[in-house]
């Protein structure tokens, strides 16, 4: 068994924390893509702020199902493929969300994703500190695994 191999993601505590922020950043991945099918279904014409929440549809089916996936299996011990898929999905969702909003918000003078509105943090500004607190702490796993194999080959 390799170094960490059995090292879980943390506390009870930390695990139901980063499973209720999957599954919230999973909802709210589902919710943008459900306004898209149904606006688009219904032939309804959504106005610029709520419109600027369906900007990506395919993407956020993806990461409805990837974090849906990473919140089942957060509480068991780590393997390599969770480490990989957690941190991408993570810092890839964050990275997307922040330059969405910085296009969105300078191609409409504010008035899509202003930080004057709930749904730019529901949608954007809560997803992004989740995401990025839990790729953090896959990346500090990560990390302490790559030490710990490097001073057992040094051994």
């Amino acid at each position: 068994m390799t170094a960490g191999q059995d090292e879980r993601f943390g506390s009870p505590l930390a695990i139901w924390a980063a499973r209720g922020g999957l599954v919230f950043c999973a909802g709210a991945a589902l919710w943008r893509a459900s306004l898209y099918v149904f606006s688009l279904a219904g032939g309804v014409a959504l106005e610029v702020p709520e419109a600027s929440l369906t900007f990506m549809p395919i993407p956020d089916v993806l990461f409805t199902v990837v974090f849906l996936i990473l919140a089942a299996t957060v509480g068991r011990p780590i393997k390599e493929w969770f480490l990989e898929a957690g941190i991408i999905a993570g810092l890839l969702h964050a990275a997307t969300l922040v330059s969405y909003t910085i296009i969105f918000n300078g191609w409409t003078g504010g008035e899509a994703l202003g930080f004057d509105r709930l749904s730019t943090y529901l949608h954007v500004a809560l997803p992004v500190v989740i995401c990025l607190a839990f790729s953090g702490r896959l990346c500090q796993i990560a990390w302490r695994r790559w030490q710990a194999t490097r001073r057992m080959r040094a051994a």
